[in-house]
């Protein structure tokens, strides 16, 4: 029984032993930690751009196609097709440009949630409005 109790506290020690970290293996963890996260969100942001410019270059091929359907309308409809086409293709011009300008060398994810939930909000809504382009509201 004193064995017992002798070898279960010397494996219990030694657990206890192994499981201690110095100040510098954790320090040298978290450092490790973080740079694993910030390539994470650096690869979540590349693929997130290459995704939206993928969207963005359909919305542009979305956005000719219109323009050619317009031209077999008549004269008074075309020209309001073209209105619509030119302020369709300035937004999605406009959500390129704030695309292209995210920088974020912070490493902030809440910046970074913050701004992919804003532009996917204004991504759906462009789609939105580009199945509408086609419809004649006129009763």
């Amino acid at each position: 029984m004193k064995t017992k109790t002798i070898v279960v506290a010397a494996i219990a020690g030694m657990a206890v032993m192994s499981s201690c970290q110095t100040k510098e293996q954790k320090l040298e963890n978290a450092q490790e930690n973080v740079v694993d996260a910030n390539q994470d969100l650096r690869q979540a942001q590349n693929e997130f751009r290459e995704e939206s410019e993928n969207n963005l270059r359909e919305n542009d091929m979305t956005i000719e196609t219109y323009r050619a359907n317009a031209k077999n309308e008549k004269e008074e409809m075309r020209a309001q097709y073209e209105r619509r086409a030119d302020s369709l293709e300035q937004r999605n011009k406009e959500l390129r440009a704030k695309l292209d300008a995210y920088k974020d060398d912070s490493n902030d994810n809440t910046k970074w949630e913050s701004f992919k939930r804003e532009f996917n909000h204004d991504m759906d809504e462009m789609k939105n409005s580009l199945k509408d382009v086609g419809k004649n509201n006129v009763k």
